[in-house]
């Protein structure tokens, strides 16, 4: 079966940043980067319900993204980074941002992605996770800065497809 869609760093920031219409930068983080339980886990799945991989995205950043798309001042969205938690609508801003990037996993020739949904890291997760987040097949390990928000970290990770 072919292999997932995992794209370039530049065309993660550039696409991103034209989901949520702000300039975002992006960079290869220095090593892998290391979430808290604070963060939160888009599940993505192939068309035969068979884990493709997950996005992975500390509460800043899930907190910039959806913010910058449901376009909510920047201070209400600092505001509930530094409470340790984001409240529904930017939650719900946030659940968008992960549903549409299932876009930016698919290609010609790829198998197609969906997303299935969101959990916080604290959650006991299935075996299969486990197994990806130890070995994965593809780990794409980024810092993103969106223009206005802040910045925060993502780590992209793939399970192989056989």
């Amino acid at each position: 079966m072919a292999e997932i869609h995992v794209p370039e760093t530049l065309e993660m920031g550039l696409q991103v940043g034209a989901l949520v219409g702000r300039t975002v930068r992006v960079r290869e983080s220095e090593g892998r980067n290391k979430f808290d339980r604070s963060c939160h886990v888009a599940y993505y799945v192939t068309r035969e319900d068979e884990l493709a991989g997950f996005c992975v995205v500390d509460l800043p950043l899930s907190g910039y993204l959806g913010g910058a798309l449901a376009m909510i001042p920047t201070s209400t969205v600092q505001e509930e980074i530094d409470s340790g938690s984001l409240g529904e609508d930017l939650l719900d801003a946030y659940y968008e941002v992960a549903n549409i990037m299932a876009a930016l996993l698919c290609a010609d020739e790829a198998p197609h992605v969906r997303m299935i949904g969101i959990d916080e890291a604290g959650k006991d997760f299935e075996a299969k996770v486990l197994a990806t987040i130890k070995e994965p097949h593809v780990r794409m390990d980024i810092q993103l800065e969106v223009e206005d928000y802040g910045s925060g970290t993502m780590t992209l990770l793939t399970t192989p497809q056989v």
